[in-house]
């Protein structure tokens, strides 16, 4: 940013994420409640979770991206961030949706998706890459229990959790 570093809102002494962290420190702060952010690597889940807030990459053409300056018209995604898993729903279902001037969008098809927050994860599937854990320069020991952890209450919670392997990964 022109104006130097955003600083972590927790501890100045860090950085807050990205490009999005703007918009990151801002809903932790509590300046906003909630905030968009532009994701084509990252910067709207990296800032969230370097903040402490939730942040979602929507599925691909869901939220239109005109009047957003491109990067790269199939890696650009714009999404809600906030500091409630409640508002993240509501912000996207106001802006996903069709929008005739976004050439990247095709067949468009948005859900109620406050009326789907019912805490009743039976049913759904969750995939946990095999590959994705245990790499010495880039795993924490901490953080692969964690995930595993937390990916277990999900089953615990009725979910279906299977370990899937992607070699490429």
């Amino acid at each position: 940013p022109a104006t130097g570093p955003i600083p972590n809102p927790h501890n100045p002494d860090f950085n807050a994420g990205g490009s999005s962290s703007g918009s990151a420190a801002l809903v932790v702060n509590g300046d906003c409640d909630m905030a968009l952010g532009g994701d084509q690597g990252g910067s709207i889940r990296i800032p969230s979770s370097y903040c402490g807030a939730y942040g979602l990459k929507p599925t691909y053409g869901l939220v239109p991206y005109t009047g957003i300056f491109p990067i790269e018209q199939t890696l650009d995604h714009v999404g809600p961030m906030s500091m409630s898993v409640e508002n993240v729903a509501l912000l996207l279902e106001v802006i996903a949706g069709k929008d005739s001037l976004d050439p990247r969008q095709g067949e468009v098809k948005t859900k109620p998706y406050t009326q789907s927050m019912t805490g009743d994860i039976s049913g759904l599937k969750f995939g946990i890459v095999k590959e994705g854990f245990g790499w010495e320069e880039a795993s924490e020991e901490d953080v692969d229990s964690a995930v595993r952890k937390a990916a277990n209450s999900f089953g615990k919670m009725g979910g279906q959790i299977k370990e899937i392997s992607i070699p490429m990964h």
